[in-house]
């Protein structure tokens, strides 16, 4: 089990918006959480199984989150690659042996599908979103095993996240739809779906409409306590409304929520990726702005 349920777990808690720090909380240290997601340690089976219940996973999941051998070394080292780190650059091969299996026309069990669901939006935009239209097909084979409900939900959160980052509001209502047929199975999914709901129904009237039927929704997260969530919507709202092209100008609640996961993750930022940053920063460091919350 060592160096395979950990990168798999990473999956499931980002897919679920949770941080390493909620997830392992009085389990394992950030030195031994960031290992075990990486491959490198295990965990004691208690420890899991408490991992698993704040996920609320079966113990049967373990099965689910095994990825049946891969034969193509080529392919091992992409997904092996992509489970450290999503955005990992892949070789030409690696590349070629990711396409071929993602594409292929085999029925995908619960565990191919736990595999290839973070991969579906690396391909070009017309390929990704078939490929998360046919994944989503496979899926429903499986609706009366355990784990669906939990995997639907995941994968819909993925494939909204998808379609508004590419400004796709057709897409995005689509998996809006079968996500309400896919019960979220933790407070922070219920959270998360309230926010999508809010945030497509106000986009065609705007970007005002769009700050103003998510506020509550953020307010409401900070009032209890998860602030990282609450930094983590306002950071997706800005992106959702640039892929929208109705971002115009950076928002005081935008530049500190975007100074505080910085801060959080201990990583640097390419201010030129960041359309109206600088003019934003107006000369100062990201930083100055991480108390700002409204």
């Amino acid at each position: 089990m060592a160096g395979k349920i950990g990168p798999y777990l990473r999956r499931l808690r980002l897919n679920q918006g949770l941080t390493q720090r909620e997830l392992y909380h009085e389990l394992l240290s950030e030195r031994q959480a960031i290992r075990f997601e990486a491959g490198r340690n295990d965990i004691q089976a208690e420890r899991l199984f408490t991992v698993l219940a704040r996920m609320a996973l079966p113990i049967t999941a373990l099965t689910t989150l095994m990825p049946a051998p891969n034969r193509n070394p080529a392919l091992q080292s992409g997904l092996t690659k992509l489970s450290q780190w999503p955005d990992a650059t892949l070789t030409p091969e690696e590349n070629r042996a990711l396409t071929t299996y993602v594409t292929g026309q085999s029925p995908l069990t619960l565990a191919d599908i736990q595999t290839v669901t973070p991969l579906l939006g690396r391909f070009d935009d017309a390929l990704s979103k078939r490929l998360y239209q046919s994944t989503w097909r496979h899926l429903q084979a499986h609706q009366t095993e355990t784990e669906y409900s939990s995997l639907a939900s995941s994968f819909c959160i993925g494939a909204l996240y998808y379609a508004l980052f590419h400004a796709d509001l057709a897409m995005a209502q689509v998996y809006l739809e079968r996500w309400r047929n896919a019960a979220p199975q933790t407070i922070e999914q219920q959270i998360q779906r309230n926010f999508f709901t809010a945030l497509i129904q106000a986009l065609p009237a705007g970007a005002a409409a769009s700050y103003q039927a998510t506020a509550q929704i953020i307010h409401g997260l900070r009032a209890i306590g998860l602030a990282v969530m609450a930094d983590a919507l306002v950071d997706n709202r800005r992106h959702i409304l640039s892929a929208f092209g109705l971002h115009l100008a950076w928002r005081r609640d935008e530049l500190g929520a975007l100074a505080r996961s910085t801060e959080r993750h201990q990583a640097a930022v390419a201010i030129a990726n960041y359309p109206g940053l600088a003019a934003a920063l107006s000369g100062q460091p990201l930083a100055a702005f991480r108390t700002m919350i409204e």
